[in-house]
């Protein structure tokens, strides 16, 4: 009896033992990496069209995701990317007016676009509030779509069209905040 005890204790140990390393192999092998850059400063030009959708703006992105990567892992680089999404997109303007403000559109779009990528839809404001607001949060949406195939261009834009309410009187100067999320791995 006291063999058999013995025999399920090492079982047991060897067991726990094994499905630790695994965990700690695939902590190794992959990484998850959030991407919070600095703010983006970006002009919304002035809409005068409440009938049809407008541009909103552009928001550069040129980011060294290859060193972003070799940054924060020891061994890797961007050709180890698993998968990379949006995860946040936030626009504040510098000043509130009671007139010009977000409260002034009805809808937001943000797509990503890229010289060797189809155009893709992130994110979507669907009924923006009618009040005044100094900032939105533009909810990703519900297929948070993989943008990998981004990270291999030197530069990526993010273009916002929306649907203005009441017209815009001035240039919007705004900040975009995006954040990512990136996983590398072996």
């Amino acid at each position: 009896m006291k063999i058999k005890h013995t025999l399920f204790t090492a079982f047991f140990i060897a067991v726990s033992a094994t499905i630790f390393s695994c965990g700690k192999i695939k902590e190794t092998l992959q990484r998850d990496i959030v991407v919070s850059p600095a703010e983006v400063d970006f002009d919304i030009p002035i809409v005068t069209t409440t009938n049809s959708r407008s541009s909103l703006g552009e928001i550069p992105v040129t980011m060294d995701f290859d060193s972003l990567i070799r940054s924060q892992t020891k061994d890797l680089g961007i050709e180890n990317a698993r998968n990379f999404k949006l995860t946040s997109v936030k626009i504040t303007l510098d000043s509130l007016r009671d007139d010009n403000n977000f409260g002034n559109f009805e809808n937001i779009d943000v797509r990503i676009v890229s010289s060797s990528q189809p155009d893709t839809l992130v994110a979507k404001l669907e009924a923006n509030l009618n009040t005044k607001a100094i900032s939105v949060n533009i909810p990703i949406v519900p297929a948070n779509p993989e943008l990998k195939g981004f990270l291999s261009n030197s530069s990526f834009k993010f273009v916002l069209t929306g649907k203005a309410r009441t017209p815009t009187t001035m240039v919007l100067k705004a900040q975009a905040t995006l954040t990512y999320s990136l996983t590398v791995g072996i």
